[in-house]
């Protein structure tokens, strides 16, 4: 297809463009397209000459991998209704995240395309997100996720929560520095990783510094029950030196008919308090 003196603008362009037919079949259907005309910025998002692209069919002539059906209705719309659309794709093959725009062409029965390679925006938007729900050391959930999980939580059905508050934090950075501290920490994020990190359903968050919440959805009481049991067990220390006895207090709530998962928190919070509780007090009775 020759574009005349605006071909030099499209050769040009630092942006992927195309011009397409659209092939109908016997029944008015559209059934393919072929690139009538392609810039070079469309050539390197392919990873291709410009001869593989122009005059080949894409269905027809193109490897297997390239073949994007989602495009046809969008195509068609353009090249026979007059209809401008917006799409936004990935594209396995590179890993691309691609948006493209079609518009009505010259000649009927052709469409414009724009092709806008947003790989690197969704990467950091991705990225960015990730940051703002998850906790960077655990990489469990972290507060603002939990806040918005509050938000979304539907009312009824079986819940357990599970709350872990660390031991001896500050103690342990105050007497050993806080490498000794970051080992606590670690162990007993390994601890609640081993015990729920496989749990279908299960979500996970760190609250605060030493805090976490642990959230199952649709497990009965003895399974909550028995879940709590294997952490405080995995948390009990007996081989790291200059680490508490027990490297967290666990407490755990459940309900049939979960109403209000902040409450099923609270109650959790406190039956760990009087964990922490007995706990210190036993260590004071053996100094």
């Amino acid at each position: 297809m020759d574009l005349g003196e605006t071909g030099k603008y499209f050769d040009a362009m630092p942006i992927a463009f195309a011009v397409v037919e659209v092939l109908l079949d016997g029944e008015g259907r559209p059934e393919d397209f072929v690139c009538r005309y392609a810039n070079r910025a469309l050539a390197k998002l392919e990873r291709v000459e410009l001869d593989e692209l122009i005059g080949r069919r894409f269905y027809g002539d193109l490897r297997e991998e390239r073949r994007e059906r989602k495009w046809m209705p969008y195509c068609y719309a353009s090249a026979f209704l007059g209809e401008t659309h917006e799409l936004r794709t990935y594209i396995p093959r590179g890993g691309k995240y691609l948006r493209i725009i079609s518009y009505p062409w010259m000649e009927k029965g052709c469409c414009a395309c724009v092709l806008f390679d947003e790989t690197e925006l969704v990467t950091a938007e991705k990225r960015l997100e990730h940051l703002a729900r998850f906790d960077g050391t655990t990489q469990f959930h972290n507060r603002n996720a939990y806040l918005e999980y509050l938000d979304q939580f539907r009312r009824g059905g079986p819940v357990g929560v599970v709350f872990v508050d660390v031991n001896g934090l500050k103690e342990t950075n105050d007497r050993y520095g806080h490498d000794f501290g970051d080992v606590l920490f670690r162990l007993v994020r390994d601890g609640i990783n081993s015990v729920f990190g496989k749990v279908a359903g299960c979500r996970i968050f760190r609250i605060g510094g030493d805090e976490f919440i642990i959230v199952l959805p649709g497990v009965d009481r003895d399974g909550c029950r028995e879940r709590a049991e294997a952490l405080r067990a995995c948390l009990t220390n007996r081989k790291v030196p200059h680490m508490p006895p027990v490297l967290a207090s666990v407490g755990w709530s459940w309900a049939g008919q979960a109403e209000d998962l902040e409450q099923l928190a609270t109650e959790a919070d406190r039956a760990m308090y009087l964990e922490k509780r007995a706990y210190y007090r036993g260590r004071h009775e053996t100094t």
